[in-house]
């Protein structure tokens, strides 16, 4: 019973994820009523956080987590209590939950080994390629296949996104904004875990990190591919960092990347988009200092959507948040979103506050910490990059990227107690 509770039934709950978050395949290729599906696998997502949810009011984390289960449980009363407030508003939304409900998975899900959890994410990827490639194949055969297509994934009205007569790639998610913001969490994970593979396995996820990047720009979304541009070259600075013997073929499948973009009009529809999103004086109006003046009492307590709060026009998913609960709310669902970010710094400090006596007396296991500690940098990336797509719309917490982002928190946590084990065993020896 107890294999059970702590490894299959985690298993389980990473398998429903990888259903869930590539749900349009299921009613593209299967032919499934799509309100069905949408109604499965909300109630599987709403099933598995609750039970997650419990998990951490019941059970004991490992203790170098306790500090971010404390912040989710106090996360998850504050806005319960918002949301029934919403209820009687007549202003909740369904989906609101998951600013709540969903952050307890990813403590529940660190019970898993780490090659199960990387091993989802792979497999996410590969499922959303393929989505991302029939639909580019859709848009080949005319606007009217296209038009069934999209409308059997998003019944209810979700217009296709294009560019200067071409369509922007919406794969199974049937709209481009959520593909693009799941692919930029996705390819970023993909690209940094080849780091730690060789041969085939590197050619492999590779191979799939620049497949995802086509499909990245094929979508033009111009806030998630600049998201995705800014952690690339973090990521490759990081690399001059830590270890130069393999600068040569990153900056090598830099460049392959690039120089394909350049031929493909994928690119130049990036910069049209770019443009349109960061120099449209329309998106600017909305967000300026008059608006902030008549929305600042909602920015303090919330419940913009009840007030009709001038800011809630606004495309940025932040200030959205930050207007639906208020100040205190808004605050905390930040720290849980760059919660890796603390958790960094926190071990940072205490590698330099490890004694110099004991680092000359266990040179081997300082350089394996010191190893751990960059994988540990580098694998926040993918939900720090996850978090920050949040500058627009708000994808990240649509159902088919939230589960993702769970799974990749999970997974910086389990290197985050590995690294913590090895700094305790070194201060006791």
């Amino acid at each position: 019973m107890r294999i059970i509770k702590n490894q299959i039934l985690p298993f389980i709950f990473g398998i429903v994820i990888i259903l869930i978050t590539n749900r349009g395949f299921f009613i593209a290729h299967l032919n499934f009523n799509s309100q069905n599906v949408y109604n499965m696998t909300f109630v599987l997502m709403f099933f598995i956080s609750f039970y997650s949810f419990l998990f951490c009011l019941t059970k004991n984390v490992d203790r170098n987590l306790i500090f971010f289960k404390k912040i989710i449980l106090i996360n998850f009363f504050i806005l319960a209590f918002l949301s029934v407030i919403n209820v009687i508003l007549g202003t909740f939304i369904i989906s609101d939950i998951y600013f709540f409900l969903i952050f307890p998975l990813a403590l529940y899900l660190v019970r898993l080994k780490s090659i199960y959890l990387e091993t989802f994410i792979i497999i996410v990827l590969c499922i959303t390629i393929l989505g991302a490639a029939n639909f580019k194949y859709l848009s080949s055969n005319g606007y009217e296949v296209l038009l069934e297509y999209q409308n059997n994934l998003r019944p209810t009205g979700n217009a296709l996104g294009h560019i200067k007569g071409k369509f922007q790639n919406g794969g199974f998610e049937g709209s481009h904004h959520d593909l693009s913001q799941k692919l930029v969490m996705l390819v970023i994970f993909t690209f940094i875990y080849s780091f730690y593979h060789k041969r085939f396995a590197k050619i492999f996820l590779l191979s799939l990190s620049f497949i995802g990047t086509y499909f990245l720009f094929d979508t033009a979304s111009a806030s998630n591919i600049t998201v995705f541009i800014l952690f690339f070259f973090i990521i490759l600075k990081s690399i001059f960092k830590f270890n130069k013997k393999k600068n040569f073929i990153f900056i090598l499948f830099l460049i392959i990347i690039f120089l394909i973009l350049l031929k493909n009009e994928n690119l130049f529809l990036f910069f049209v988009k770019y443009h349109d999103v960061f120099f449209n004086e329309v998106n600017f109006k909305i967000i300026s200092f008059q608006s902030f003046f008549d929305s600042i009492i909602n920015l303090f307590i919330g419940f913009g959507n009840y007030f009709d709060a001038s800011l809630k026009y606004s495309e940025v998913a932040f200030i959205k948040i930050w207007l639906m609960f208020g100040l205190i709310p808004f605050l905390i669902i930040s720290l849980i979103l760059f919660s890796p970010i603390i958790f960094i710094l926190r071990i940072k400090k205490l590698i330099k506050k490890s004694n110099n006596i004991l680092y000359k007396k266990f040179e081997s296991k300082i350089i394996d910490i010191k190893y751990s500690y960059r994988k540990l940098y580098l694998f926040s990336l993918p939900v720090i990059a996850g978090s920050v797509t949040l500058v627009h719309y708000g994808s990240l917490f649509k159902i088919t990227s939230i589960g993702v982002w769970c799974v990749l928190l999970s997974i910086f946590f389990k290197q985050y107690v590995d690294i913590n084990k090895k700094l305790i065993f070194l201060a006791n020896s």
